[in-house]
């Protein structure tokens, strides 16, 4: 069953979500970047484990988030679109040219960015919580070899010990090995390391698609670089 596992999706897709900001700002309480952000691409991957059971209703999952479609606009072949989020209701978020991606944001999951710190040494420290509304931009848009990326903005990180924690969907419709594909995370120039290395809440999981092929998901620590690839 789809139970508290970490999700996000994407198989041969892949996630990018955007890393502005990294520098320090001038304000001493704005989010830094620890300098042990990245130091090198991980040599050990996991590959996603399979979750049994054929995929349920999103909102039977997440049955006290409110749902958003958000308006789109392309450039080229990027879809953008922004949506906001009240830190103390959550949301959930349907997203992508043809809103087959789905972001769930639990209530009291959101740190504020202006308040804590960012970067590996901080995502289980406890994080003063965002009270007011945050816009974020997601972008999307499939590569060469026709894998889904998305690029989500600003940089943010998640209350590590909110019971729900916030989870990425993506949908491959045309997989058929789950056990080939896992989530690194990768940094704005595209260094990469698997975390569930050291953080086996952050394991990629896969589970069948009603439509066919697979979802493919996991846990997010935080909004930086992430990136679903096949091995």
């Amino acid at each position: 069953m789809f139970s508290s596992l970490p999700r996000i999706a994407r198989s041969f897709a892949a996630v990018v979500v955007s890393s502005l900001a990294l520098g320090a700002c001038a304000d001493a309480t704005s989010p830094t970047l620890n300098s042990g952000y990245i130091t090198s691409a991980a040599a050990v991957a996991s590959p996603a484990v399979l979750d049994g059971a054929m995929f349920k209703d999103f909102k039977l999952l997440y049955p006290k988030l409110s749902t958003q479609v958000p308006a789109a606009t392309t450039r080229g072949d990027t879809t953008i679109q922004s949506f906001s989020v009240t830190p103390k209701t959550g949301k959930l978020i349907y997203f992508g040219k043809q809103s087959g991606h789905t972001i769930a944001i639990p209530a009291n999951t959101l740190c504020d960015p202006n308040k804590n710190a960012y970067g590996p040494t901080e995502w289980m420290k406890p994080c003063i919580l965002a009270t007011s509304s945050i816009t974020f931009e997601v972008r999307t848009w499939n590569d060469a070899k026709g894998e889904p990326h998305a690029e989500f903005s600003p940089n943010i990180r998640f209350n590590p010990s909110a019971p729900d924690p916030v989870r990425l969907y993506f949908a491959d419709n045309d997989l058929s090995d789950f056990s080939r594909v896992h989530i690194p995370f990768c940094d704005s120039s595209n260094r990469c390391i698997d975390e569930s290395i050291t953080d086996s809440a952050l394991t990629t999981h896969a589970a069948p698609h009603p439509k066919g092929g697979y979802w493919i998901y996991r846990t997010l620590r935080h909004f930086s670089g992430y990136n679903v690839t096949a091995f």
